[in-house]
């Protein structure tokens, strides 16, 4: 069973092992922390959890679980979707990676298709609305 504690973490693991596998091969990958005060405040969020440096190209997404079967756009918190257009917006690639409990399905929603979903009134995301990937989401070999 998974916890409040633990929700998010099976995705997580699995793109700190595929960091481990793209750093082997030379390629700059970093997750992302809040900035904590010693009582565990947090004092500044990032907009997004990870990022990639690759072949001259910037890469930055965040990561999120869902166990419904549409992504819920409330779950794309407004700093995010900001700083992933900055991004996109600067040459880089913004993107948000779903990984359905449910249906076992990894999806990347780039972020502009995010941005006019929220914009339009959109309340949720279904995995069609996005690019079904493998986690090797650069398509390293």
């Amino acid at each position: 069973m998974t916890t409040y504690a633990n929700r998010g973490k099976k995705l997580e693991h699995a793109v700190k092992k595929l960091f481990e596998s793209y750093e082997s091969r030379g390629i700059h990958c970093q997750q992302n922390f809040p900035e904590q005060l010693s009582d565990g405040t947090k004092i500044k969020r990032h907009g997004f959890d990870f990022q990639i440096f690759y072949e001259n190209k910037f890469y930055a997404f965040d990561a999120k679980e869902c166990a419904l079967s549409s992504w819920p756009l409330d779950k794309a918190k407004p700093h995010q979707v900001k700083a992933l257009l900055d991004v996109v917006n600067n040459g880089g690639t913004g993107f948000f990676l779903v990984y359905f409990t449910k249906s076992k399905e990894l999806v990347k929603f780039d972020v502009k298709i995010v941005q006019k979903a929220i914009i339009n009134g959109s309340k949720k995301l279904s995995p069609s609305s996005g690019e079904r990937t493998t986690i090797n989401i650069l398509g390293v070999k």
